[in-house]
């Protein structure tokens, strides 16, 4: 029987309660265990705390010290604020141990490339989950055995009304920025980034392909009295469309988060 998966979790509230939910599903099953959590916002969470002491997980405030001192570690889930997720998943790559990175995986681009260049090994998965859904792989196998012939645009939209709990459950909620670290959250980049994902994934040639964009237009708005936006209108060409689309930018998502 292979050795169960040592857990790592920073980030315990919040999407982080899913991720103790599904690393449970695994324990319960013998694949995995959860060893150590790293959060420091002990006294908002502190019966979480208790649960998880009492099964002998240990609680750090710094991830940093959890990945010092847990060295039996083989896998972290990350599940903090955007504006974190560069750092703490800079420092599980030069710890050699596999991350799961909530979505979006960074708020820059350059971020986003120098995590690339730094994780050659590719211990790094992102928590885009619905492309693993039947409906979503069923139809990327009949669009890459062009059973339903050439394909020439992508629409996607969404409508996700959001209450005012939903930004004002953290600080980083509806912001561009918090304490100079970006964030740039909102539908397109964050609980929406989802759409984004499958136009990008179905658009793709092969089965495992996915469309690289070329040119990307977006319009803005806000309804709530937020620093970032809550609608977005978001029009792109992608590589594997470019010929079929002859140059123009093709609608491809519409999404509202107000």
């Amino acid at each position: 029987m292979n050795k169960p998966v040592q857990f790592g979790l920073i980030g315990v509230g919040g999407i982080g309660a899913v991720h103790r939910s599904a690393i449970g599903k695994l324990e319960e099953r013998g694949a995995a265990r959860l060893v150590a959590v790293a959060d420091p916002t002990v006294d908002r969470l502190s019966k979480q705390k208790a649960e998880l002491v009492s099964r002998g997980v240990n609680w750090h405030v710094d991830y940093r010290d959890m990945l010092r001192e847990e060295q039996e570690l083989d896998a972290v889930a990350i599940a903090t604020p955007i504006g974190f997720h560069y750092e703490m998943a800079m420092a599980c790559i030069k710890r050699g141990i596999y991350v799961i990175l909530e979505k979006p995986p960074v708020p820059l681009l350059s971020q986003f490339e120098s995590l690339i260049a730094a994780d050659v090994d590719r211990r790094v998965r992102v928590g885009f989950q619905m492309i693993g859904s039947q409906c979503i792989r069923s139809l990327k196998e009949i669009l890459a055995d062009h059973r339903l012939g050439e394909l020439m645009e992508i629409r996607a939209g969404a409508c996700w009304p959001r209450l005012d709990d939903y930004y004002s459950r953290a600080d980083w909620a509806g912001r561009m920025t918090v304490a100079g670290r970006a964030v740039f959250d909102g539908p397109a980049t964050n609980a929406l980034a989802h759409l984004v994902h499958n136009v990008m994934f179905l658009g793709g040639d092969g089965f495992s392909d996915f469309a690289m964009p070329v040119e990307v237009e977006a319009e803005l708005y806000r309804a709530r009295p937020i620093k970032s936006y809550d609608t977005a209108c978001l029009r792109g060409l992608f590589s594997s469309l470019a010929e079929t689309t002859q140059g123009s930018l093709s609608p491809c998502a519409v999404l509202r988060d107000q």
